[in-house]
């Protein structure tokens, strides 16, 4: 549920089944998530089952961003 409130502030793809999450690496949008369950007074659940709980119950619904799609050129996307 975390994961999806945190996509739901986050770039939806108006022509993809996706959103883009400004992170670039999975790892930091664990660290997010720990930071957030500390405030919130909840347990913290461990790096490997965050991940295994993103790939089976999100799966790619949301993704963490590779580069800023809008920001390259029409060369770089071919």
């Amino acid at each position: 549920a975390w994961l999806l409130d945190l996509a739901a502030l986050h770039d939806p793809q108006p022509d993809r089944e996706f959103t883009i999450l400004a992170h670039r690496r999975k790892h930091d949008v664990f660290r997010e998530y720990c930071i957030a369950a500390v405030k919130r007074q909840v347990p913290v659940v461990s790096r490997s089952y965050f991940l295994s709980t993103w790939k089976h119950n999100v799966g790619s619904k949301v993704v963490v961003r590779k580069t800023m799609r809008f920001a390259m050129c029409n060369d770089c996307i071919k």
